[in-house]
């Protein structure tokens, strides 16, 4: 999919205290993005309240929560919501359309992916 092409390679992300995960299933396929300032609590919320492993993304725990959000909503993109016809679970964009830094957030997040080398953004 070619929805948040990065044209800033090599981003680091800013600094901070967030945490980008991802749950996948066992075919393999993305299931679940999220963010999160307590990867530990998030992940038995998770297992107990969706039945759901996560998992943090190498290279995005302790972000910021605006590169956070902007790494997660182009996930959701890549993958697609499950109530669009994607294999996600989650139910909301973390950014949304009409949101004035939804572009620039689409751009700096897929230059993040590709500056941590998370496949298909390499």
């Amino acid at each position: 999919m070619n929805c948040c092409l990065a044209t800033n390679s090599g981003i680091a992300p800013n600094p901070g205290k967030t945490t980008v995960y991802l749950s996948t299933a066992e075919d393999g396929t993305t299931q679940y993005v999220g963010i999160t300032d307590n990867i530990d609590a998030r992940s038995a919320a998770h297992l107990s309240q969706k039945g759901i492993e996560i998992d943090p993304i190498p290279g995005l725990q302790g972000i910021s929560r605006d590169d956070a959000r902007a790494v997660e909503q182009v996930l959701i993109e890549y993958n697609g919501l499950g109530k669009n016809g994607g294999s996600l679970l989650n139910k909301i964009n973390s950014i949304a359309t009409t949101n004035p830094v939804y572009a620039n957030s689409l751009s700096r997040g897929a230059a993040i992916l590709q500056s941590v080398g998370y496949p298909g953004f390499k």
